[in-house]
């Protein structure tokens, strides 16, 4: 599992660290405010847990059930994985950028590189 922590201050930052994350098909336990988008990556995949700062209970509970359920975990880290690869993966970040730019993009680019 991957920790991704965030300020509520810090709303609207990327937090990069979340697609390393799913990349490497771990869930993500994300500490922060609901509103991040880590929050809503997670909510829209299902690929983690979300828990507001210092919700201790709620953070103890998770550990608790995670730690009675290993197949949640890799469950919820395949989830995550796909999304990447759906989703966030280097062509598809690469076609975004040239959309916006109004560039076109000739040939697929390779996960691979």
């Amino acid at each position: 599992m991957g920790l991704v922590t965030q300020l509520a201050e810090t709303r609207g930052v990327v937090v990069s660290k979340t697609y390393g994350i799913m990349a490497a098909g771990r869930p993500l336990l994300y500490i922060g405010p609901r509103n991040g988008t880590p929050a809503r990556i997670i909510e829209k995949h299902r690929c983690g847990w979300q828990i507001d700062p210092g919700d201790v209970p709620a953070l103890m509970g998770l550990l608790e059930r995670l730690s009675e359920d290993r197949a949640l975990i890799r469950e919820t880290g395949a989830r995550g994985r796909k999304a990447f690869e759906q989703n966030y993966d280097r062509p598809i970040g690469v076609a975004r950028i040239a959309a916006i730019l109004g560039l076109e993009t000739t040939a697929p680019l390779s996960s691979q590189a």
